[in-house]
């Protein structure tokens, strides 16, 4: 599990943050990544060419999946910023993702 919990709680809009977990990632589904595109084009964000490794979708997905807003988790420090986006890429990428198992021979 990729739980990283901050330095510090974020308080955002009432609401106290202090972790997050990146592999709930994994539960987003195909339309999910469709809706995030429609949101950035919304915000007339239209150059996403590879959205696992933009940090902007990346956001918006951390967003969706954990409910913490992207601009409460704008407000970490640079470095713990940086771990969530580098965890979430290897969520969304599934690199953190146990090997397959395999069928045993009976």
């Amino acid at each position: 599990m990729a739980i990283i919990k901050f330095s510090e709680p974020i308080e955002w809009e009432g609401e106290t943050h202090t972790q997050i977990d990146t592999d709930q990632l994994r539960r987003l589904k195909g339309k999910d990544k469709l809706a995030i595109m429609r949101r950035l084009r919304q915000r007339k964000i239209h150059d996403v060419l590879q959205p696992e490794s933009d940090e902007r979708y990346i956001l918006a997905a951390l967003d969706l999946a954990t409910g913490i807003p992207e601009d409460a988790l704008a407000e970490l420090p640079i470095t713990e910023f940086s771990e969530v986006i580098l965890e979430a890429q290897g969520s969304l990428l599934g690199s953190a993702s146990p090997s397959p198992k395999v069928p045993s021979a009976s």
